[in-house]
């Protein structure tokens, strides 16, 4: 019968002015079924001795079903969080001026519901491609054969994907949650007048971390709720026991799940789960010819020196289509109100809800709560927020089509120098494509909206004026976006190789290799305009852009020999070991490219973004060497691989700062060994050294010195494949 949090401040003499902090323990699961089916033809013809034809004809059919929901429980807890040895140390004691039961952790009675999010997708996708080729010999000690061909392909999607639907429950900043606020309540609300049904039996559980978990002394206690996973898998059940309606919950208060066209996902199209805007269609067309003139050869020489190689050029025409929308945030029901006396306690008032209207915004005094001093903001926030704000702010799903038609010459030329029997030398200059991931240019963008804190008037969203008196209230739009206009990513590339063969068990090679790179693609964080309802507004969108500046340039060496000169056994041993150092430059905030459209510009880089300098994903140095083992019936492999740090990511999914990979290596081995002819056993051992994958996270830009924190530990423990094989002939 306790209030859970006691009200501490300095103002009404309570010391210490201390409360244990948010506690989450969140249980997630994501089930997906997958299934594509692929039927290919290939047809090989050779009309006449000097001209070979082949044709290929492929088609492609792909269906995806996707549920992820997440579940968080909140508590209170003393923290303490211990960086300075090799892992981190975490432990949680008993909050300050929170009344918990004593069982602490382990009770649900301590536990509340933060939030519920649920995810579907239900998508399809098809492509059918067609390839013709066309060589023909040519007779002379220079030109061996021209080829010629082309390669028509039309994918399709059909992405029916819903936004993370994340809804509060019961948050301490819930309007009467006391009457649904424990994990147990599982009777009706009889006392606050919440209208809450009561909580389903068995939709949490209590879980024991091993004592052994990342070798013991990571965490501390051990014993926490969560909600139940089995539970959790059938969405429909779930939906069911857990959904607002279902509760009793309303007023914006309780979680309204997919599917269910009620609450915040009443604007469903009926019969499905997805608004308008969550319906996308995204189609790529490509047409591309080639012709290729190979040469050398025979008796073909240059300088005195054997040479062959191929010199042509690729046109390669991409048209995208993406069907979709924008989804626009939706300002609260609960702003909509009238104040009035309250018939049942004279002298207070109760806020009665009002339709959806501008006039209809709640504008009053803020009162203070008894024995609390005067709310540092005057009025409530309906008096603050603008017409074209509550205009802009209307839960409008806009539904459009976007084209984007790319056009590429793509040349190339490769050559082989064979300098003596044991030497050679390769020339290789061209350009290439890689084309964006079809995921990433659906036209879709979520907007959400961001209000001033009504409780705090130093929130930087507050409009004030030269006395520092509130007069206004500044919306900050943010959302997540994919990008139909993406262009391919373009690679200028030069690569040099020296190859020296020096026996017919062992070789030396060394390169070197350039890449510049047109229409990089990066994710990150960028103003884009966006007009709805006659309000034009600047929203900052999380997704993929074009960007300018990257480039890689580097060298590798690698070595390989059998030492068959030493004596048997021995003869059967051998090495490998192969360095590539890289320089790579990334893209700087000031280079992104416009995605154009009316509508769709991007202005400029998020302010606040972390600027990185180099591309996900690419080592400065890596090596591997590997012992081998070759003899009889019995091979064995022992390889050490090992790779400096490098970007995972210039922008995470829940913080938006870039996050590295430490410097990491990883012993692996395998020994195979032929019983007989057709009998092997083979024994595969992955990550012998139990390597850990720790990574930090960027805090401050390249320029001002990159500074990394820690960010998380990843145990990836060892592997072992016991494998039997048998073939009958």
């Amino acid at each position: 019968g306790q209030q859970m949090v006691n009200a501490c401040y300095g103002w009404n003499a309570c010391s210490p002015t201390l409360r244990g902090i948010d506690t989450a323990t969140t249980t997630r699961s994501n089930n997906n079924h997958n299934m594509t089916q692929d039927v290919s033809i290939n047809l090989k013809w050779a009309p006449t001795d000097t001209m070979r034809a082949n044709f290929d004809l492929q088609y492609v059919d792909s269906k995806v079903k996707n549920y992820d929901i997440e579940v968080s429980f909140w508590t209170f807890a003393m923290a303490t969080l211990d960086l300075t040895g090799q892992h981190p140390t975490f432990a949680l004691s008993q909050p300050v001026n929170v009344n918990q039961s004593a069982a602490g952790f382990a009770d649900p009675d301590n536990y509340y519901i933060r939030s519920i999010m649920d995810h579907y997708e239900d998508s399809s996708g098809d492509e059918l491609a067609f390839r013709a080729d066309f060589e023909f010999d040519i007779d002379s000690d220079w030109m061996r054969s021209l080829k010629v061909g082309t390669r028509y392909a039309d994918r399709n999607q059909d992405v029916n994907w819903t936004t993370y639907n994340w809804q509060n429950v019961a948050n301490n900043w819930t309007g009467n949650q006391a009457g649904y606020y424990n994990l147990d309540r599982h009777a009706p609300d009889t006392q606050y007048g919440s209208g809450f049904t009561g909580y389903p039996e068995g939709y949490y559980t209590t879980r024991t971390f091993d004592p052994s978990f990342y070798g013991g002394g990571i965490l501390s206690p051990s014993t926490y709720v969560f909600a139940n996973m089995n539970m959790l898998q059938h969405r429909q059940p779930w939906a069911d026991a857990m959904g607002a309606t279902s509760l009793g919950l309303s007023g914006g208060v309780g979680w309204d799940p997919i599917c269910s066209n009620t609450g915040d996902r009443a604007d469903e199209i009926p019969g499905t789960c997805f608004t308008p805007s969550e319906l996308v269609n995204v189609s790529e067309e490509t047409l591309a010819f080639y012709v290729q003139l190979n040469f050398g050869g025979g008796n073909a020489e240059l300088f005195g020196v054997p040479v062959e190689g191929n010199l042509g050029v690729r046109y390669v025409e991409t048209t995208n289509n993406s069907t979709g929308g924008v989804s626009y945030p939706l300002l609260g029901d609960q702003y909509f109100f009238e104040r009035v006396p309250d018939p049942n306690n004279p002298g207070s008032t109760i806020d009665v809800p009002l339709p959806r209207a501008y006039e209809n915004l709640g504008c009053y005094p803020n009162e203070a709560q008894p024995g609390q001093p005067a709310p540092s903001v005057p009025f409530t926030l309906g008096c603050y927020i603008s017409e074209a704000d509550f205009n802009f702010m209307n839960g409008a799903d806009v539904v459009g089509t976007s084209t984007k038609k790319h056009e590429h010459f793509l040349p190339s030329f490769n050559i082989k120098f064979e300098l003596t029997d044991e030497w050679l030398l390769r020339l290789a200059a061209s350009r290439a494509l890689a084309r964006p991931d079809m995921g990433n240019l659906k036209n879709y963008v979520g907007i959400g909206s961001t209000l001033p804190d009504a409780n705090d008037s130093s929130d930087p969203l507050w409009i004030k004026n030269a006395n520092g008196q509130i007069t206004g209230a500044n919306v900050y739009y943010s959302g997540s976006a994919q990008n139909p206009f993406l262009a391919p990513v373009v690679a200028t590339q030069y690569d040099l190789s020296l190859e020296y063969y020096f026996a017919d068990v062992g070789s030396l090679t060394m390169a070197w290799f350039q890449k510049s790179f047109d229409d990089y693609i990066q994710f990150g964080r960028y103003n884009r305009e966006v007009t709805n309802n006659g309000v034009d507004r600047v929203v900052q969108v999380q997704g993929p852009l074009n960007g300018s500046g990257a480039e890689i340039n580097g060298y590798e060496i690698a070595f390989q020999r059998f030492f068959d000169f030493l004596p048997s056994p021995f003869d059967g041993l051998g090495i490998q070991a192969n360095y590539t150092h890289i320089n790579n430059k990334g893209i700087v905030n000031q280079n992104i490219t416009n995605v154009g459209g009316a509508g769709t510009t991007i202005t400029s880089q998020a302010p606040d973004q972390v600027e990185v300098n180099k591309l996900e994903g690419l080592s400065d140095h890596s090596y591997t060497v590997i012992g081998m083992y070759e003899k009889g019936p019995v091979s064995a492999r022992l390889a050490y691989s090992w790779r400096s740090k490098y970007l995972v990511t210039a922008i995470d999914c829940c913080v938006a700062y870039p996050i590295w990979n430490e410097d990491y290596g990883q012993l692996d081995g395998s020994l195979r060994w032929n019983v007989t002819d057709r009998m092997e056993i083979a024994l595969q051992v992955s990550n012998i050294t139990n390597a850990e994958t720790v990574l930090r996270q960027q805090v401050t830009n390249a320029d001002d010195g990159g500074l990394v924190l820690p960010n998380a530990w990843f145990q990836n423990d060892r592997r072992y494949t016991l494998s039997f094989r048998y073939r009958n002939k």
